[in-house]
């Protein structure tokens, strides 16, 4: 990765990484970053799998109970 051998000291590695991600996006999927609030991925980890996404699927999953004669891709699925 070449940007890695450009790091200022006392930059991180994720930090790096991010200011360089948004130049490798094009087309819809750079739009789709700018949606996000400035300052809401501040970690590689939430880039790929916000939090706000976390608690959305564990709302979603503990709210659902599977029927009795449900199978569990119906069950999921639902």
């Amino acid at each position: 990765m070449f940007f890695l051998s450009m790091k200022p000291q006392g930059v991180t590695e994720d930090q790096t990484k991010l200011r360089a991600f948004p130049f490798s996006l094009a087309d819809f999927a750079r739009e789709w970053l700018f949606y996000f609030p400035l300052g809401s991925i501040n970690t590689l980890s939430n880039m790929f799998f916000p939090v706000a996404r976390t608690t959305q699927l564990r709302r979603d999953f503990v709210g659902k109970l599977q029927k009795e004669t449900e199978s569990l891709y119906y069950y999921w699925e639902r």
